[in-house]
């Protein structure tokens, strides 16, 4: 979760709705998101069964709300003083779904739809400092930008089936991952370029497999797609297609279109999917991804490991050792050598340049929300949000909550960070001090 300020200027705001299915319904109504707009004067909260609410900020006074919405997502996006919303409304039967954008004038709050397809806008990727949108759907990438008048403009790029988009952390390259479900070799990658707005290249899926044995069909699971910062390399999960189901990681040079390192992660039957999605350290160079209870980084250029962390072994003076105990994630802290290893039985902080065993946490975060000048990062757990220095973890203040924290966001340069949750209830608070400045409700 990124926040972005900016001193002066307009905005429009781009939220992407997912409506429920069936398996959602019983999850409790709660606030998943919350975004601050560039010029830190109004704040925009989503979530599941709640309305989308704009408001006032730091005076929490109501501006609009859009009932019976059920929503992830809202981005902020530079322009004039519109928003925009793209949603997918489910109608019919859960399969069948139709997409629209709308365009809302801050001011008459008048509602002028610009774009509609018979289909869900499967997904959407937010660029750097929140210049640009791109969204998919079963036919076509979408690019939403704003003019130098803040005028919403659209580009339709002929890209079908796009699993999942993916950008460079610069917002200059965008990436496509296709394929038919079912249909192996219908996958491919596309290559745009998000300044001409041009497809550039493709790479196939005889390429993409290009190093690994020849008499296995795979698959790659598409929602753990990593891409380099550089846009020169890609990392992937592939699963070998059929019975067995093992995970491989593969890495993929994108100028060369050639397999640069693959690794074999395992299969569900030890509990080491390997569907877990890889992490670049900023350089670019490095790779970290999970095994099971191991964690491994490896160095791109010559494909050899580079630091090997065995959660287990490493801190068993602090937990008791399972055999269920799998990495949930990891990723590196941006600009910094440092790697989060959240886990079934705390959070690991490791640095990737030093011998030295991680850190330990005792903590199960069921998020981690860090701070655009990396000082402090939010560990979401229960009803409690603790906040914690960068790189340490060392405790700065323990925000409690009525009702189960879901997602937070720091504001001010990280001295003060807004919560929210199952309780409803926006909540700003004093890091330095711990005390809340502000409260106030969102309609469910």
């Amino acid at each position: 979760m990124k926040i972005h300020h900016h001193k002066t200027g307009w905005f429009i705001l781009i939220a992407l709705f997912f409506a429920s299915c069936s398996a959602s319904d019983f999850t409790p109504t709660h606030i998943a998101k919350i975004e601050l707009s560039p010029d830190g004067k109004r704040v925009a909260a989503s979530g599941h069964s709640v309305d989308l609410s704009f408001w006032s900020f730091p005076e929490g006074k109501e501006e609009k709300s859009y009932p019976d919405h059920d929503h992830y997502n809202p981005a902020f996006i530079g322009g004039e003083n519109n928003f925009i919303i793209c949603k997918s409304n489910r109608y019919g039967t859960p399969l069948k779904w139709v997409g629209k954008v709308t365009s809302i004038n801050a001011s008459d709050k008048k509602e002028i739809a610009e774009i509609s397809w018979e289909s869900s806008c499967w997904e959407s990727v937010v660029s750097a400092k929140n210049k640009f949108m791109a969204g998919s759907n079963p036919e076509n990438v979408l690019l939403l930008k704003t003019d130098a008048k803040g005028a919403l403009r659209k580009k339709e790029l002929k890209v079908s089936n796009s699993q999942q988009l993916a950008l460079t952390p610069d917002g200059n390259w965008l990436f496509s991952m296709q394929g038919t479900m079912g249909k192996p070799k219908t996958q491919k990658i596309t290559k745009i370029n998000t300044a001409s707005e041009k497809i550039e290249s493709s790479i196939s899926y005889e390429e993409m497999i290009s190093g690994l044995p020849k008499e296995e069909d795979y698959e790659y699971v598409s929602p753990y797609t990593s891409i380099g910062p550089k846009g020169n390399y890609i990392a992937l999960i592939f699963k070998v297609y059929g019975f067995s189901s093992d995970h491989i990681l593969v890495v993929v040079d994108l100028n060369d279109k050639k397999t640069i390192y693959s690794s074999l992660l395992g299969g569900p039957s030890n509990f080491e999917t390997g569907s877990i999605r890889p992490s670049f350290h900023f350089s670019g160079n490095l790779l970290a991804f999970s095994r099971g209870n191991k964690v491994e980084v490896i160095d791109l250029k010559t494909g050899k490991t580079a630091r090997e962390y065995n959660i287990i072994s490493d801190n068993s003076r602090f937990i008791t050792p399972s055999k269920f105990m799998t990495v949930t994630s990891q990723w590196f802290i941006p600009g910094t050598d440092y790697l989060l290893l959240p886990s079934q039985k705390g959070l690991f902080i490791a640095d990737v340049s030093s011998d030295e065993k991680p850190i330990f946490l005792p903590v199960t975060p069921f998020g981690i929300v860090l701070s655009e000048n990396q000082k402090y990062f939010a560990l979401l757990h229960g009803t409690t949000a603790e906040i914690r220095r960068i790189p340490k973890g060392e405790l700065v203040a323990s925000l409690k909550h009525a009702k189960d924290v879901v997602t937070a966001v720091f504001i001010e340069n990280g001295n003060k960070i807004i919560t929210g949750g199952q309780s409803l209830d926006l909540i700003t608070w004093d890091i330095k001090t711990g005390k809340i400045e502000k409260k106030w409700k969102v309609n469910p």
